[in-house]
């Protein structure tokens, strides 16, 4: 009895569930050479979630992969992975560098 109340403790605390919140998209530019992408994710505890600041980066990131041109075409994806007690949000994205835009 023991051995099952330990391995029940053990699997609800290294199992997940993954679910997608929103997904976006702009328009597709029609040349499209370049592909680039970004992530950014946050661990959240409890579900307390103060400011969503780490959302800002994506944008840095993928400017940097496209100096002197323009990002079109972004799909963005918003997920949440859940763990015991501890949340992670995970934004993708994904774009095309055009340059000359």
């Amino acid at each position: 009895m023991r051995v099952c109340l330990v391995l029940l403790v053990l699997i609800s605390l290294i199992s997940s569930c993954v679910s997608l919140h929103s997904v976006s998209l702009s328009s597709i530019p029609e040349v499209r050479s370049q592909e680039i992408k970004a992530e950014v994710a946050k661990t959240v505890f409890l579900a307390f979630n103060f400011n969503n600041d780490f959302v800002d980066e994506l944008s840095e990131q993928l400017r940097k992969q496209c100096p002197g041109g323009k990002v079109q075409g972004i799909l963005t994806k918003h997920m949440m992975i859940g763990y015991f007690l501890v949340f992670v949000h995970q934004i993708e994205a994904r774009g095309y560098c055009v340059k000359g835009a």
